[in-house]
């Protein structure tokens, strides 16, 4: 990718009079919210960052590699047909990347499993969502269990063509002329490809030469090595495929952390999420090259402290997914990479887990209210039984102990401060301009969720730090938000407000001066009547529809109309929604004033 320079990203200017500027009406036009390209590269691996995102003077960053206390090898440049499937306009690549993660499941050396997989609920954007635990498995033979088909690894133990149409039958989407370019590929450059290859023709060798001598078979037994190459430090790339693993013929292997394959006879075997080989057997077409995934032994470039000296799971993965000046198999693969995200985010998540379980005394625990109020509420006799509780702390991100405490400072602020006078949905945009300039080759926004959060939290902060720092719609005393992501993966904050006294609004002027819910008028402000027509519109409701409770929309579209503002109407504030004739057509329906969600001018205007 040549380097990137634009003329879009301006310095943050704020001047005085930005006090209360979004209740001062009208608003015709505001300049847009805009950070530009990402074009400032980290100094130690060259990851790129927008210009506001945190910039040092030194122009290094903590998030992509912890100032260089991070050093992976860059992944290896991809295959010529892998790039063309990836980028190219012909029906070929685009049926690949429609069904891409099927064609690394039929080609995978092992498996990705959860608990339970969920279909995406919006059918126009793709999500990849799960629930439960997420699970690897290969199989631990090289022929399958009779009767039954085979699978995984095993398909690269028998003759490429039968190999494929097991393939196709198994996942029908795919077709196999890629499937036979794509095999043909892996068997060239992938070294888990080359080492079955191997042990197939070590094992007919070895069947051979027991023929000839008349004497039993010798066992042929393939182990996947948990080592990193010849040095642990410097992860080097597994170039042969005598690096990822090793073939015994006769008697066991060592006893070590192995992925072990043998002739026949065994079952399915799951395989350790701290197995460097984990990553590369479950996504060949992510890591053709067999680069080694995340494992707990890998050391920080230089030592800082002797107690944190070891590469977490969270700085390898945030190392890896980091957007830099080349060509990125992860970044253009699309629904696959939504896939590889999720699995990285279990994966970091389960080591979290698995420190809190091994460190309950030493995060003192043992005595909380939970243990004993869970005892003192357990069913006495029968079968019933305790059994051994392990409490998640507070500081575990997404524990009930954590929202139960974020809870109790959001009442605690409102005791203080009073109720709030604003509610606020900040909602992410996918056709930001931040979004859509730094998207590259046929990369849709909905498969780039690292550049969407990232986007949408710089926004954020912009947005916040205008409401409390430039106090747009008044002095601020008190805040607060949470952030949910919506059923197509974008994601949005939920803000409460509470401003000072002065600035409370309390009369319906001050109230219409705060909040529109109408139609602007085109001839005044044509950028707002596009934005509102766009964005502010609540469509008719169908039974497929989200808000379709009952046989009606539970937000109550369509409103009435209504010439002036109440303010407490049962509860909730009416807003005017006068009857002057401005409606918008979107698709074959029209729409007036009752069917506009209310909005900020100059906020909408800008952001």
């Amino acid at each position: 990718m040549p380097a990137m320079t634009s003329a879009r990203a301006r310095p943050r200017v704020y001047h005085a009079c930005s006090f209360r500027v979004a209740r001062q009406l009208p608003v015709i036009s505001v300049e847009g919210h805009d950070m530009g390209l990402m074009e400032q590269a980290c100094v130690y691996c060259g990851a790129l960052y927008f210009s506001n995102e945190g910039i040092k003077r030194d122009r290094s960053y903590t998030i992509c590699c912890m100032r260089g206390k991070v050093k992976l090898p860059p992944l290896g440049d991809p295959p010529a047909l892998l790039r063309h499937l990836l980028t190219g306009d012909d029906d070929e690549c685009s049926e690949y990347r429609q069904f891409i993660r099927n064609y690394n499941s039929s080609l995978s050396f092992a498996s990705f499993c959860a608990d339970g997989m969920v279909q995406s609920p919006c059918r126009s954007v793709y999500t990849f969502q799960i629930h439960g635990q997420v699970h690897h498995f290969t199989s631990g033979a090289v022929r399958p269990v009779e009767g039954s088909a085979p699978r995984y690894n095993q398909l690269y133990f028998i003759d490429v063509d039968a190999a494929n149409s097991v393939r196709v039958q198994q996942h029908s989407p795919c077709q196999i002329a890629i499937l036979d370019q794509l095999e043909q590929m892996l068997s060239e450059v992938n070294p888990y490809a080359r080492i079955h290859k191997t042990m197939k023709d070590v094992m007919a060798e070895k069947d051979r030469e027991a023929e000839r001598l008349r004497r039993p078979k010798r066992k042929v037994i393939l182990t996947i090595k948990p080592g990193i190459g010849k040095d642990a430090n410097t992860y080097n790339l597994p170039v042969a495929a005598n690096e990822v693993a090793a073939i015994f013929v006769g008697d066991e292997p060592p006893m070590r952390n192995d992925i072990r394959i043998y002739p026949k006879d065994r079952p399915v075997q799951s395989i350790n999420n701290l197995h460097p080989s984990t990553d590369p057997m479950t996504y060949p077409l992510l890591f053709p090259h067999g680069e080694h995934g995340y494992t707990s032994s890998m050391q920080h470039e230089f030592i800082v402290s002797e107690l944190r000296n070891k590469v977490t799971c969270n700085q390898f993965y945030a190392y890896r997914i980091m957007q830099r000046q080349i060509f990125s198999i992860l970044h253009h693969s699309g629904k696959l990479f939504q896939q590889y995200l999720v699995d990285a985010f279990c994966k970091a998540e389960a080591l979290r887990l698995w420190y809190v379980k091994q460190n309950q005394g030493k995060l003192r625990v043992e005595t909380l209210n939970e243990i004993v109020q869970h005892i003192q509420h357990a069913p006495e006799g029968g079968d019933a039984r305790v059994g051994k509780v392990f409490v998640l702390p507070s500081s575990f991100y997404g524990s009930s102990r954590q929202i139960y405490q974020f809870y109790q400072d959001s009442i605690a602020i409102m005791h203080h401060y009073g109720k709030p006078d604003l509610f606020i949905t900040f909602t992410c945009n996918p056709k930001w301009p931040e979004i859509e300039l730094n998207l590259q080759g046929r990369q849709l926004s909905c498969h780039r969720p690292d550049l969407v959060c990232r986007v949408f939290k710089m926004k954020l902060e912009d947005f916040i730090e205008d409401l409390t720092k430039h106090q747009i719609l008044g002095k601020v005393n008190a805040y607060t938000y949470t952030i949910e992501f919506q059923k197509r993966g974008l994601p949005h904050a939920h803000i409460l407000i509470i401003l000072d006294k002065p600035d409370k609004i309390l009369t319906p002027e001050a109230a219409d001066a705060t909040v529109c819910a109408q139609i602007p008028n085109f001839d005044v402000s044509p950028q707002l009547h596009e934005l509102v027509k766009s964005h502010m519109v609540h469509v008719k409701c169908g039974k497929d529809a989200s808000c379709y409770r009952e046989g009606k929309c539970r937000f109550n579209f369509p409103k009435a109309f209504r010439t002036e503002t109440l303010l407490n109407y049962k509860g909730f504030v009416q807003y005017r929604r006068p009857d002057n004739g401005f409606t918008v057509t979107i698709g074959r329906n029209q729409y007036d004033n009752r069917h506009i969600v209310p909005y900020n001018p100059y906020l909408l205007l800008k952001y």
